[in-house]
């Protein structure tokens, strides 16, 4: 089985996390360590590596995203969701969904975990 875990791009915050005197530059990248935590996980009790993309850490915009999905051809795709970035999200399980439409995809993080039924009800 092929797991792909994504860090969608951020083009679409609904709200920054910090004051807007601070720019991209300032506020920094933060590894997401739920994601990683069952990345590893996963790398642990199957033995094999899954691919995690990490798109605003590595500049992967939506141009090149759907590249890096049809080299995996996942057969499963973790996201992390927080608020600000759910637009961003459900435009990267559109993206899979339209790239692999058998892709299982599965939504994890706090924006779930606080709103699991608005999250479920999304088609995505």
């Amino acid at each position: 089985m092929n797991v792909m875990f994504i860090v969608p791009p951020d083009t679409m915050s609904i709200e920054a996390s910090m004051s807007k005197t601070y720019g991209d530059k300032e506020r920094g990248y933060y590894p997401k360590l739920g994601l990683l935590y069952v990345a590893a996980y996963l790398e642990h009790v199957t033995g094999r590596r899954p691919t995690f993309i990490d798109c605003p850490a590595n500049d992967i915009g939506y141009k090149e995203l759907p590249s890096y999905i049809q080299d995996v051809k996942p057969d499963l795709v973790g996201i992390t969701v927080l608020t600000f970035n759910l637009l961003d999200a459900l435009h990267c399980s559109r993206l899979v969904k339209q790239l692999s439409p058998t892709t299982k995809i599965c939504l994890g993080g706090s924006h779930v975990g606080h709103y699991p039924k608005e999250t479920l009800a999304y088609p995505e």
